[in-house]
């Protein structure tokens, strides 16, 4: 029987979570059971995913179930891809490759930020999960393998090998590494063969190439421009941008159609990041400490599920067209996706841009820090039925919210620091949000407050 998208795409995911390198960051971030929760529903629901591809078509519902399922795959999928990043990431700022200010904020001893992203992705990912087993009961699915399939078979080939178990390949990596990263024109490089009997190591081989490929362009800190045969890399899925370049061209980025987690850091010189275009696939965006950057083209990744926009101080938000003339454009169904949005930073920022409306369905955590002209948050945040979570830190010139805060009825907590206004002075907006179980202001419980004071 042929295997479904799915059913592949299942064990792909249920391949990552065996891995040992994985199993130690899930621990050291406080989530590996979270993540074991993940493995026995993915495990569930993919001993069904067979017979349910053979049925679909006489169910409209059961395709829907499918589809949706997929969706949550690819999720996770995803990721596992951010844990693997990060491993990368640990190795870069730990050889101090990259400066100062980026290895304290993303310093092992000042993690927030990941772990709390993480943390509410892990969670998202477990209660769709755990929607999607409940679903399958409808359908009266039976339970089928794969013809002569056996866990035990299971090669490995996961990109998070470690290489420390590898022995007498370290030549032969280099060898390939070197020849991947001349300077050869694009045409010249199609297939590199990498020949042996059985057993002697070849797939080992490419999946060492593979991560020493991606590590070494995950810490390029003293790189002057992007590899001219940066867009041979066409299956790449996450990259670490820390370049000296202004402009990062279509021709260069254009063929990473593949990649999903992109992150620009401490690039000093970089104005306009329009070759990203063509980045259909990403899901995960961080940029930070790009004190020159005027222009993001946002409204193009129309996949993106998580943003992080930090320490730009020379970025417009509101300046997202194609052209960067006209201003506030309502983007429609860019950023349909958008879950989790961080801004850190960002001096031009007044009141959020109006192409955040087309997440208005979708974004689940909104986090605005230490934006030193923001004033508003506007009206239409009313629309914004799926937020669980606002978050205002140190935004002083926010006097007031709006009316339209009333209507969020999925936000489950807000958090107010450092907003030089005190905690009375919410008492004027406080029939807005007093359906929100979880207010709090700098660190103080606001409904115990005032409900003592009732």
């Amino acid at each position: 029987m042929a295997e479904s998208f799915a059913f592949s795409i299942a064990e792909k995911v249920l391949g990552k979570l065996g891995d040992f390198v994985l199993q130690e960051i899930c621990m050291a971030c406080g989530i590996k059971q979270d993540l074991e929760k993940i493995k026995d529903n993915i495990t569930t629901i993919k001993a069904v995913l067979l017979d349910a591809e053979k049925k679909r078509s006489s169910s409209e519902h059961l395709s829907l179930w499918l589809e949706k399922t997929e969706g949550i795959l690819y999720g996770a999928d995803d990721l596992l891809d951010e844990f693997e990043y990060e491993t990368l990431r640990q190795k870069v700022v730990n050889r101090g490759t990259i400066m100062e200010k980026v290895r304290h904020f993303f310093s092992c001893s000042n993690p927030i930020v990941f772990r709390f992203r993480m943390a509410h992705e892990i969670k998202a990912i477990k209660e769709r999960l755990n929607e999607a087993k409940s679903e399958m009961s409808l359908f009266a699915l039976t339970c089928q393998e794969t013809e002569g399939r056996a866990v035990s078979s299971v090669r490995e080939t996961c990109s998070l090998l470690d290489s420390r178990n590898v022995i007498g390949r370290e030549n032969d990596k280099e060898k390939i590494i070197n020849l991947l990263m001349g300077s050869n024109d694009r045409e010249s490089l199609s297939v590199i063969p990498i020949v042996g009997i059985g057993g002697m190591g070849k797939t080992t081989l490419a999946t060492m190439v593979y991560n020493e490929k991606k590590d070494r362009l995950s810490g390029c800190c003293q790189l002057k421009e992007l590899p001219r045969n940066i867009g041979d890399l066409i299956s790449l899925r996450c990259m670490m941008l820390t370049a000296e370049e202004t402009h990062f061209s279509k021709e260069r980025m254009g063929s990473l159609t593949s990649l999903r987690i992109l992150r620009i850091i401490g690039c000093s010189e970089l104005v306009n990041a329009e070759g990203m275009q063509s980045l259909a696939a990403l899901r995960t965006f961080v940029v930070f400490a790009c004190p020159n950057l005027v222009y993001l083209p946002l409204r193009y990744l129309r996949a993106l599920e998580n943003l992080e926009i930090l320490d730009c101080e020379k970025l417009d938000l509101m300046m997202m067209d194609e052209q960067r003339k006209e201003k506030d454009v309502q983007l429609g169904g860019g950023l349909s996706r958008l879950r989790y949005l961080h801004i850190l930073r960002i001096p031009h920022l007044e009141t959020l841009p109006q192409w955040l409306q087309g997440a208005s369905k979708t974004l689940e955590v909104l986090r605005i820090r230490q934006c030193d002209n923001f004033t508003t948050l506007p009206e239409w945040m009313a629309n914004f039925k799926s937020l669980q979570k606002l978050e205002i830190v140190c935004c002083e010139k926010l006097t007031s919210l709006p009316e339209g805060m009333r209507h969020l009825t999925s936000l489950k907590e807000i958090h107010f620091e450092g907003m030089g206004r005190s905690q009375w002075d919410i008492r004027e907006d406080w029939h807005k949000i007093s359906h929100v179980p979880n207010i709090y202001f700098d660190g103080q419980d606001l409904k115990s407050i005032f409900n003592q004071v009732q």
